[in-house]
């Protein structure tokens, strides 16, 4: 799946180029030639445990592994969702604008600006990162559908900016710890801190099962946590299929803040590629149990230089807020550009 994000042949075609040796595996970062770091391919970022000296039919078996590891790679990266971004360990960031209509909220028109700089010196561990987020999206760790750029269905919230430091004290092939604080800029400030741990289980030669937990805290908030569970699936050579789950409970709020979400990813050659998604969520102890469901068309692709994305939306849903509200399909259409800086994978 070659694209202007990653760079990279087909997920399945890296997982053939990963029967070579244990022991061969370059590192997940590597200095270049200029003295730049480089981001890490499919191959690195999804490695093999250490085979031995097992017989090649073995090796060729588990090869395939890096299959559905790489095709969720890739469709994270091009679709700039968060699980992606937070996984760069290198300076890195995205900047998009988005205008986008719906019979429900009318016309709005939102920007997106998120970094992180890695800081090479410090054991290349540390990070710092700044951005405008949604409200409360950061600390727990609730990135909307595709972190890139704002989707069409999302309830006008205000947007927090934000600056601070991250550290990441674990970084295994399948189990990843880091830790971010850092304050909203807003008066009066406002400080956060939050911890997330992330593993990866794979099922079969084509499934892949991804959790999260992140456990936060910030001063309106109180102390709170937010569970991802991600169940991934390769279906052939061009789509994916994820059904993600979330939820989220916090001291200053009743009940849990939940969603789900069913998305199929195709793609199209080159750096073009679609996303077709159904989404629902709400809150136990919500006014209304059932907030939002309904479904979205995504198509992106790059234009101009491998580094600027324009991105289609359009979909219809079935929103309601507030309990005397009257549930009824809501249209929306929407289009963004998107350009990317720093170091890429």
């Amino acid at each position: 799946m070659p694209s202007a994000v990653l760079a990279q042949d087909e997920p399945a075609a890296e997982a053939a180029a990963a029967t070579e040796p244990a022991g061969e595996e370059p590192a997940a970062t590597a200095e270049a030639e200029d003295g730049k770091t480089k981001q890490p391919t499919i191959k690195e970022a999804c490695k093999l445990p250490d085979l031995g000296n097992v017989a090649w039919i073995d090796r060729m078996h588990l090869a395939v592994y890096r299959s559905v590891c790489g095709s969720a790679f890739w469709f994270d990266s091009f679709f700039g969702e968060e699980d992606a971004y937070r996984q760069r360990d290198a300076t890195f960031g995205r900047a998009g604008l988005a205008p986008h209509w719906s019979e429900h909220d009318g016309f709005e028109l939102k920007g997106r600006l998120k970094a992180k700089i890695n800081l090479p010196r410090l054991e290349k561990r540390f990070n710092a990162f700044f951005g405008n987020y949604e409200k409360e999206e950061f600390e727990t760790d609730r990135s909307p559908t595709f972190g890139g750029l704002p989707p069409v269905f999302e309830q006008t919230t205000d947007q927090d900016w934000l600056v601070g430091l991250g550290y990441s004290p674990l970084r295994g092939k399948r189990r990843r710890i880091d830790i971010d604080a850092g304050v909203k800029l807003s008066f009066p400030l406002d400080p956060f801190v939050r911890l997330r741990s992330q593993r990866f289980h794979f099922f079969s030669e084509v499934s892949l099962l991804r959790f999260r937990q992140t456990v936060f805290w910030r001063g309106e908030l109180g102390f709170g946590t937010t569970s991802h569970l991600d169940l991934e699936r390769v279906l052939g050579k061009s789509r994916h299929l994820r059904w993600s789950n979330i939820g989220t409970i916090a001291q200053a709020t009743d009940g849990i803040d939940w969603e789900s979400r069913l998305t199929l990813y195709h793609y199209l050659g080159g750096s073009r590629a679609f996303a077709y998604e159904l989404t629902i969520k709400g809150g136990t102890d919500a006014p209304v149990a059932v907030e939002t469901y309904g479904f979205e068309t995504i198509y992106r692709q790059s234009m101009f230089r491998d580094w600027f994305f324009l991105e289609l939306r359009g979909g219809l849903a079935w929103p309601r807020y507030e309990p005397g509200e009257l549930r009824q399909p809501s249209f929306g259409l929407g289009f963004g550009f998107e350009l990317i800086f720093g170091n890429r994978p």
